[in-house]
């Protein structure tokens, strides 16, 4: 079901006019949030405080952590 409302969603979104969409991956923000807060700020123009952006990412607040 969750799948189904994502490819609906993007493919709903593809279709609107001046609309865009940035998708992005959790696992990755964990990983490197200067990253993902630099994308996301080029997304958005260009005008955000990136480095406090990625500051406000704690992984260790991750509570679906993949069991070995």
């Amino acid at each position: 079901e969750y799948l189904r409302l994502i490819v609906w969603s993007k493919g709903f979104l593809a279709g609107r006019p001046n609309t865009s969409l940035m998708c992005v991956n959790r696992n990755a923000i964990l990983r490197d949030p200067q990253k993902a807060a630099e994308a996301l700020n080029r997304f958005l123009g260009g005008n955000l405080q990136v480095d406090q952006m990625a500051a406000e990412v704690k992984p260790e607040l991750n509570r679906q952590r993949v069991r070995p």
